[in-house]
This record gives structure tokens, sequence and C-alpha cells, in this order.
């Protein structure tokens, strides 16, 4: 019997054709769910980058990055949330540290961003 809870490194969360909305900057797009793999979740009409922890069938796990001026860090406590395929907007490389502050730029959400 297969649970929603697996664990595959096999799956998709099928978002579009990557083309911008006419709400937003995002191109809708084939997002890899497999743990480990780097996002951009909605979550309340904001948008935030995150790594996933823990995938299903109906959506992911996702540790999330808070604002930080112009730049995003990690929180201190892991701010886990689960999101569903439709709240996971799109793949993104890992963040890039900037400096010795523990800060990190995504270049993926620049435009979406400003």
């Amino acid at each position: 019997m297969e649970s929603d809870d697996s664990t595959s490194d096999d799956h998709f969360f099928d978002v579009g054709n990557e083309q911008p909305t006419e709400e937003n900057n995002v191109p809708s797009q084939k997002v890899e769910n497999s743990t480990g793999k780097y996002v951009v979740v909605q979550f309340e009409q904001s948008y935030f980058p995150g790594k996933i922890t823990n995938v299903s069938r109906v959506g992911a796990t996702v540790n999330v990055m808070e604002r930080a001026g112009k730049q995003w860090k990690w929180p201190l406590k892991k701010d886990e949330i689960f999101y569903r395929n439709d709240e996971i907007v799109m793949g993104i490389n890992a963040p890039m540290r900037r400096g010795k502050r523990a800060l990190f730029d995504v270049p993926e959400l620049k435009d979406i961003l400003e």
C-alpha cells in the first residue's frame, strides 16, 4: 500500500507552461519534487525560497528562508511548512551566499519581487 508521505526522487509538480501569469511575473513551470531541491513557494501572496525536506504526491515540506533587506537568510529556527503542489511555484538554483553574514541572493526572485 502506497502512502502520500513517500519520499521518492521522481515526482514532479506540473504547474503550467513556463509563461508568466497576468497576476504576476512568475513563470509557471514543471518543478522537480525531490528532497534537497531548492524551490520558490507562494504563501499569502508572497514568495519565499526554500529547500524541500520531504515529499508526497500532493505536495512537499519546505524549509523556507526569510527576507533580510534585499537578500535572504535562513531563520534561526527552521520554518518548515507543508505546501500543496499548486503553492510550489518554481525550481531554483541553490541560493548564493554573499559576504560573511550568512546572507544569500536568490537571482530567480529579483524580477518577481521588484
